[in-house]
């Protein structure tokens, strides 16, 4: 009987922030809300009361542009990009801020083919290929622009047969060979063209008399041949008759 005895009332537990390190992990602090009951075992861990602090924003390195000379060779400069921090320490041995200038682009030397005279052979020039650049030096000394001209190719000359009637001497023509471009001087004495011809004359009774005489040419020059040689016949005296007294002696 009576009324129902009043429940005790537990209050409800009061949140707290606190600033936790993680176990193990203590570069990276949290800030978290507990029950204020557990405060004392977060306490005990190093855990502070209240929100962990801000970190302080390093703001990230600004980046700029340097012409920058390697050490010990400085023909070879090289545009890079650094921290803006880094920039004292690249000034300090001549680097400059900035992109390094665009090296001068030096055209490759035209080549032009000329007729080259050689000094001291000028019989014998030459076609070659030299730099564009070289063209005054050979001018100077009398080259000239352009391939050397082609020699004229002059053909070997013909050889030709001819009956020679040698000047003062026309009584003993003889067959020649000579290079065809001789052969109007040799027309303008005489000479005519192919073998001399062996004339043959009968003698009294049907006999022959004359001859041919062949004997190798004593001329100038290369291609002797054979020389054929019209000789005259020769004349014989016939005996002279006269009258003589035969004398005989008495036996």
């Amino acid at each position: 009987k009576g009324a129902c005895p009043t429940p005790t009332v537990v209050p409800e537990d009061k949140k707290i922030t606190i600033c936790h390190i993680p176990p193990g992990n203590n570069q990276n602090p949290q800030t978290i809300e507990i029950n204020e009951s557990a405060w004392p075992a977060h306490q005990a861990h190093g855990d502070t009361k209240g929100a962990c602090p801000t970190p302080t924003v390093v703001p990230e390195d600004k980046k700029i542009t340097i012409c920058h000379i390697p050490p010990g060779n400085n023909q070879n400069p090289q545009t890079i990009e650094i921290n803006e921090s880094a920039w004292p320490a690249h000034q300090a041995h001549g680097d400059t801020k900035g992109a390094c200038p665009t090296p001068t682009v030096v055209p490759e030397d035209k080549k032009i083919t000329i007729c080259h005279i050689p000094p001291g052979n000028n019989q014998n020039p030459q076609t070659i290929e030299i730099n564009e650049s070289a063209w005054p030096a050979h001018q100077a000394h009398g080259d000239t622009k352009g391939a050397c001209p082609t020699p004229t190719v002059v053909p070997e000359d013909k050889k030709i047969t001819i009956c020679h009637i040698p000047p003062g001497n026309n009584q003993n023509p003889q067959t020649i060979e000579i290079n065809e471009s001789a052969w109007p001087a040799h027309q303008a004495h005489g000479d005519t063209k192919g073998a001399c011809q062996v004339q043959k004359t009968e003698g009294p009774g049907g006999g022959k008399k004359g001859g041919e005489v062949k004997e190798n040419d004593g001329g100038n020059g290369p291609g002797r041949t054979n020389q054929t040689q019209t000789t005259e016949p020769q004349k014989t005296e016939e005996p002279k008759k006269t009258e003589e007294t035969i004398k005989l002696k008495p036996r």
